[in-house]
C-alpha cells in the first residue's frame, strides 16, 4: 500500500496538468503542463488504475478515487486564486493526495 501511495500521488498532478491552465508565461513546469495531452493522461490514468487494483484491489481504486478528488479540489482552488496552476502547486497537490492516500489506508 505504500508503494501504491506514492505511485497515486505523482499521478495526481496528471489530471490538474491536463484540466488547468499555466499560471505563468515562463517557467519550468510550463513545458510539462504544454507537452500534456489526452494520450498521455488516457495512458497515465489507465497504468494507475492497473497498478490499484494490482496492489491492493478495490481498496486500491477507492484510494484513487479520493486522490482524484482531492487533486481536482486543489486545481481548482488553485486556479480561482492565481488563474492556474504551477510548479510549486503541482508539488503541493504531490504532497496533500499523499496525504489524503495515507489517510484513506489507516481509515481501511
Amino acid at each position: 500500500a505504500l508503494v501504491l501511495i506514492c505511485v497515486l500521488s505523482r499521478w495526481s498532478v496528471v489530471p490538474v496538468m491536463y484540466f488547468f491552465p499555466y499560471a505563468r508565461q515562463e517557467g519550468k513546469a510550463k513545458l510539462f503542463i504544454q507537452g500534456m495531452n489526452l494520450k498521455i493522461f488516457i495512458l497515465s490514468t489507465v497504468t494507475v488504475i492497473i497498478c490499484s487494483l494490482w496492489v491492493w484491489h478495490i481498496q486500491g481504486l477507492i484510494a484513487l478515487s479520493i486522490v482524484a478528488l482531492c487533486a481536482y479540489a486543489m486545481g481548482k482552488f488553485v486556479s480561482r486564486k492565481i488563474n492556474g496552476v504551477t510548479g510549486d502547486t503541482l508539488g503541493a497537490t504531490i504532497e496533500l493526495t499523499e496525504i489524503a492516500a495515507l489517510l484513506t489506508v489507516g481509515i481501511a
